[in-house]
């Protein structure tokens, strides 16, 4: 994902819900070398495409109505294109199915999957760690330091399986 972020390359996020797909997003729209901030998308609430171009970030976006799917085909093949992230939620041949197929070719630039938070372990850590930094910044208040126990029990079978939960953990 990193090497990708500061290129013009789209990027396809899918995995299960709760697997990272919209932190790994906001990830590559951080690395990315755009000067404006991304318009974020709900496919399932836009019932037009933006204005312009710029870094695009579009959350389910198989749930796009199919004129939609075929305007942003076409405006990803004009003069002065939008960068795309698109999240696809749930099994990514199925949604990827619900996708025009030009739309489709588009976004498989960069494909990525996120598999289920539960099978990387090794990205717990990380994850407590980013948001008990974020919630200190952001009640001003000094940064927890977790230890061994803390990270064990965050990885723990019976804690929470997805990365919003694991937030909400972290943020009290």
């Amino acid at each position: 994902a990193d090497r990708g972020a500061g290129t013009r390359a789209h990027v396809l996020i899918s995995g299960p819900s709760g697997a990272g797909k919209s932190l790994l997003a906001r990830r590559i729209c951080a690395r990315a070398a755009m000067a404006v901030a991304p318009v974020q998308i709900d496919a399932e609430a836009c019932d037009a495409l933006p204005e312009g171009s710029g870094l695009w970030v579009i959350d389910a976006v198989d749930r796009l109505s199919a004129s939609l799917q075929r305007a942003l085909a076409d405006r990803l093949d004009g003069a002065a294109p939008p960068r795309l992230i698109a999240l696809l939620g749930g099994d990514r041949t199925e949604a990827a199915r619900a996708l025009y197929p030009p739309l489709r070719l588009h976004l498989e630039t960069v494909p990525l999957h996120l598999p289920p938070l539960d099978g990387r372990r090794e990205d717990i850590a990380a994850l407590a760690t980013h948001f008990a930094r974020y919630f200190a910044a952001r009640h001003g208040c000094p940064e927890p330091v977790l230890d061994e126990q803390d990270l064990a029990q965050l990885t723990a079978p019976r804690v929470a399986r997805r990365a919003r939960q694991r937030r909400s953990i972290a943020r009290f």
